[in-house]
């Protein structure tokens, strides 16, 4: 069993960073924004997730210089967690089954580790304990 602390972590076990490949997958969420100069920006970002179902709530995280991140406050990005209340969403009706939605048959990608990424072929249902 390997211990480390992610700002000093021993780079001849690892070299490249493991903290993004330890927590996968990870969705990949597509941020639409409107700059204030009305332009329409549409970014993946892996670092994302649900935050609220009621109010729906997603967040995404921005490492660096993205249009996304600065869209939203005009501002330059840096690095900051960016939570926003989801007002739409798109369904294809080919995913719909009895009422929900077909995940395996939606074939989603998630992010993995470094440059590797997940197909979701395959679900499984496990009842929440009472």
């Amino acid at each position: 069993m390997i211990f480390f602390e992610p700002q000093s972590r021993d780079r001849n076990i690892f070299p490249h960073d493991p903290f993004k490949a330890l927590v996968a997958p990870r969705p990949i969420g597509w941020i639409s924004t409107v700059s204030a100069a009305g332009e329409l920006n549409l970014a993946p970002y892996s670092c994302f997730n649900v935050f609220s179902s009621q109010p729906p709530i997603v967040g995404f995280s921005s490492e660096g210089d993205k249009d996304s991140s600065k869209d939203i406050d005009g501002r330059d990005s840096g690095r900051r967690l960016v939570l926003g209340r989801v007002v739409g969403i798109y369904v294809d009706e080919r995913f719909v089954r009895k009422g929900r939605v077909d995940s395996a048959a939606m074939r989603p990608i998630a992010r993995g580790g470094y440059d590797e990424y997940n197909v979701v072929e395959q679900v499984f249902s496990m009842p929440r304990p009472a």
